[in-house]
């Protein structure tokens, strides 16, 4: 009885540092500081690496102003006349929609303007890039210069049904001014799209912002704004006191979240996406198959003009593939999301970890309960790749990780501390009863001091 006694108070000892793992644990979880953040997306960026390039949407193609363009063709910027020339010739070639990750927002001169400006409307379906400012020093040089809401009538969104009671959302991407084209560009395209990107706390650009707030309108990404022109399906915005419920393009309806960002689910590499130099396009050599009925995306790669991203598959990443890969997304439904009960799963996954890893770990020994701590370890890395590969839900691992590690460590130390403590006891108690020398050859050390 009392052998029984003495077992269930050890079981319930090994429990101690369990539940107080897991309460601190809980909290962390919804505390999320940084540094839990900043391993789940070095987690994500791995599993991208290790999933590997997959193959991209034939819907979509990089017209690209690359070196081979800028030898043939001169120095970066172009006159305006020349870009004229490449709208035209992708007007020839039947490319079903155009979108500029460049903006024209100074006049050059008069005949250069008008010429574009008419091959944007010879095509009908030319979406020019902008880009908002976010923040108040990089809106000190516009002063009185800001567009007025007129001019960019034909971006906004104009299907928004607004059930919030205030009417506030600030957890949307909300610019305080505009680097918008010229009105005469601005008129004759079939509306723009921002191009702005919002990286994470390292600098990688892992989601993107496809919906923003400027002064009460609601304007799409350029990749957003492209895919609707290309479906011919208008956009639909649906916002309730939470944010965005719903963002659509007909049949599309990406999953942004209540703050209108998504998650891109990056097809590989830099030029997993297909790039045609602009060069080609102009002078007739590029494939007709490889424009034909497609959504082309005009944009600078050339090494030292263009802007240059860091992205889960490499340090050095042209900006313009990353709306090809957000096009991408939209165009196959292959989104990489979040689930809804990732919250409730994670939270009872930690419960699961913390009783079986205290009934474990306090029945076996250190070694032992290393080798359970490593394969719980890598059990819950490879559940989270598995739903990341198969399924593409991103369910961050790292919370669970923090606790087998953590768990293990305190159980394993008070373990050894017990140990220590009960064979110390031993020794004294055999001390006051045995010589010195003979308690030495029992224990194999000097207990004198004991």
């Amino acid at each position: 009885m009392a052998k029984k006694k003495y077992s269930g108070q050890k079981k319930m000892r090994g429990f101690i540092p369990g539940i107080t793992v897991l309460t601190a644990v809980i909290v962390l979880f919804f505390l999320y500081p940084a540094p839990l953040a900043f391993i789940d997306l070095k987690i994500a960026d791995a599993f991208f690496r290790l999933r590997g390039a997959k193959k991209p949407s034939s819907s979509v193609v990089v017209v690209a102003v690359d070196e081979k363009s800028i030898f043939r063709l001169g120095r970066w910027p172009w006159r305006r006349s020349l870009f004229a020339r490449l709208i035209d010739r992708l007007t020839d070639y039947k490319s079903t929609v155009i979108g500029l990750d460049i903006v024209f927002s100074e006049p050059q001169n008069p005949d250069n303007d008008a010429a574009l400006a008419a091959a944007f409307a010879r095509h009908g379906a030319v979406i020019p890039g902008m880009f908002f400012f976010t923040s108040p020093d990089e809106i000190r040089h516009l002063e009185n210069d800001t567009p007025p809401r007129t001019s960019l009538a034909k971006s906004r969104i104009l299907r928004v049904f607004d059930d919030s009671e205030t009417g506030e959302f600030p957890q949307l991407l909300t610019p305080l001014g505009v680097n918008a084209n010229i009105p005469l560009i601005e008129q004759s395209g079939a509306g723009t799209g921002y191009f702005n990107v919002v990286p994470d706390m390292d600098g990688v650009i892992r989601r993107i912002p496809l919906v923003c707030r400027y002064q009460d309108d609601f304007y799409p990404a350029l990749s957003l704004k492209t895919v609707s022109a290309f479906t011919g399906k208008p956009l639909k915005l649906m916002l309730n006191d939470a944010g965005i419920s719903q963002l659509s393009a007909g049949e599309i309806v990406p999953p942004i979240g209540t703050a209108g960002r998504m998650l891109i689910n990056y097809t590989g590499p830099a030029y997993t996406i297909p790039h045609i130099s602009a060069s080609d396009v102009l002078d007739g050599t590029a494939d007709n198959e490889s424009i034909a009925g497609k959504i082309v995306i005009i944009g600078v790669t050339a090494t030292g003009l263009y802007d240059i991203r860091l992205t889960p598959f490499e340090t050095v990443y042209p900006g313009v593939e990353i709306h090809a890969n957000v096009v991408d997304n939209l165009l196959t439904g292959r989104y990489l999301r979040e689930p809804w009960w990732n919250v409730p799963a994670l939270l009872a996954a930690l419960i699961v970890l913390t009783v079986a890893l205290s009934t474990i770990l306090v029945r076996v020994r250190a070694l032992y309960g290393a080798l359970v701590a490593a394969v719980l370890f890598c059990g819950v890395l490879g559940v989270s790749f598995c739903f990341f590969y198969a399924y593409r839900l991103w369910i961050p691992p790292a919370i669970l990780l923090t606790l087998i590690a953590v768990l293990s460590s305190a159980v394993s130390l008070l373990k050894f501390m017990r140990e220590e403590q009960e064979r110390r006891f031993i020794k004294g108690a055999f001390g006051q009863y045995l010589s010195p020398h003979l308690v030495e050859l029992l224990f194999g050390e000097d207990v004198s001091v004991i």
